[in-house]
């Protein structure tokens, strides 16, 4: 997937960017709202899994549509084989392709696009940074939306849980990221999304994990939840083979059972 960045010193309007592109590139128009689109994407795959419709990743959506405001969508056919999808925000808009493209296949367009007065950056065809960098914008994000940047880090074999209440296995001793760091990395070999997402607070540090997304776009987010979720922390081995076993003969709830995120390595609990 390619990206292709743009800037004007004026707020831009949807209908006048459609008319200046489509001179060019005749088959330009509007498709929908950004976020409306995503959350009908993401409810529809809540759907088949079964996994809730209140679901953290897609309430992280919802909030982030409230935040942002409406951004409304646009495509635009280069060729046969290549078409852009574009998102505006007032004074900027991204493009971006399902395929990594060349240079020389959206030359015209960004000729185009320079043509109109806009400033033009055409970037990689992969969002998804290393993990280093990742962390240092997960905790920007987190402190934006007024969370600790203060990590512990899940792994899957420390939690468990039933419905919306979490029990989660010793957390004070999740201080090290490097089984996250690890499962980032392996995902990065695969064109999977990621998700680096908060579960909950224990004291005044965040707890958080890394979700291998799927969905083959090579995509970068983060989240925080906006419903509080239960964490019970659970200290007693004894209790927690108790809880684990209690939790597994009841169900446990759609984040264990279809999020892929950061398994279990040497210290198995």
């Amino acid at each position: 997937m390619g990206y292709i960045y743009c800037q004007s010193d004026d707020v831009l309007t949807l209908e006048l960017v459609i008319k200046e592109l489509s001179k060019s590139f005749p088959g330009t128009k509007a498709t929908g709202e950004y976020f409306e689109n995503r959350i009908a994407l993401e409810e529809e795959l809540a759907s088949k899994v079964g996994m809730p419709l209140d679901a953290a990743p897609i309430e992280s959506t919802r909030d982030a549509a409230r935040r942002l405001g409406p951004q409304p969508c646009f495509i635009i056919p280069l060729s046969d084989s290549l078409s852009l999808s574009g998102r505006l925000k007032e004074s900027f808009f991204s493009l971006s392709a399902e395929r990594d493209f060349t240079n020389s296949e959206v030359q015209p367009l960004v000729d185009c696009l320079e043509t109109m007065g806009l400033k033009v950056s055409v970037c990689g065809g992969d969002a998804r940074v290393p993990f280093e960098d990742a962390l240092e914008n997960f905790k920007s994000f987190l402190v934006s939306q007024g969370w600790s940047s203060d990590l512990l880090w899940l792994t899957r074999e420390r939690v468990t849980g039933h419905k919306r209440t979490v029990w989660i296995f010793r957390p004070e001793e999740l201080e090290s990221c490097s089984p996250s760091r690890e499962f980032y990395r392996e995902i990065l070999k695969s064109k999977s999304s990621i998700r680096i997402d908060a579960l909950g607070k224990v004291g005044q540090r965040t707890l958080a994990y890394v979700h291998n997304w799927g969905a083959n776009s090579r995509m970068l987010n983060f989240g925080v939840p906006t419903e509080e979720t239960r964490l019970v922390l659970v200290g007693s081995r004894v209790w927690w083979w108790v809880v684990k076993t209690w939790s597994y003969v009841l169900g446990h709830p759609p984040f264990l059972k279809f999020f892929d995120i950061t398994p279990a390595f040497s210290q198995s609990c």
